[in-house]
């Protein structure tokens, strides 16, 4: 079985990728994504959210300035929002909650928060930094901001 595997994907022959969309059709997704409504309060979280992993930023916890060399900048905070636009229009919403933000909050960070040696020696990775982060910033609520 392992030996047909092999043969099978390591031959020339064979499927290859076939297109799904057109590029009209990505860019008209795209611009679908764009047009997601997203309330003031969310974009608040994000930005607070995304500051909160720079070390230098007053809104930055104690566990960041002392783990942290380097956080996510401010398109980290574009990309989450359109993560999240694009996951409120996958699951049919008319706007972007807090949970869709907070679903895409790991894999949009996770590679923008620079650890620094003591981090590594404890082994303490970004993904826990995110974790913590997740755990310490406030949600804002909706009605706070109408």
């Amino acid at each position: 079985e392992d030996e047909e595997i092999v043969r099978a994907t390591t031959s020339g022959g064979g499927g290859g990728a076939q297109p799904v969309l057109s590029g009209d059709k990505i860019v008209q997704m795209q611009q679908l994504v764009r047009q997601v409504p997203v309330a003031d309060h969310v974009i608040q979280y994000v930005v607070r959210l995304v500051r909160s992993t720079r070390p230098s930023d007053p809104l930055a916890p104690e566990y960041v300035r002392d783990m942290v060399n380097w956080g996510a900048g401010p398109r980290a905070s574009q990309f989450l929002v359109l993560a999240a636009k694009a996951r409120a229009n996958l699951d049919g919403s008319h706007s972007v909650a807090i949970e869709d933000v907070r679903s895409f909050a790991l894999p949009v960070l996770r590679h923008r928060v620079v650890m620094n040696f003591h981090a590594e020696a404890e082994g303490i990775s970004p993904d826990r930094i995110v974790d913590m982060l997740l755990e310490a910033v406030d949600e804002p609520k909706a009605e706070a901001y109408v």
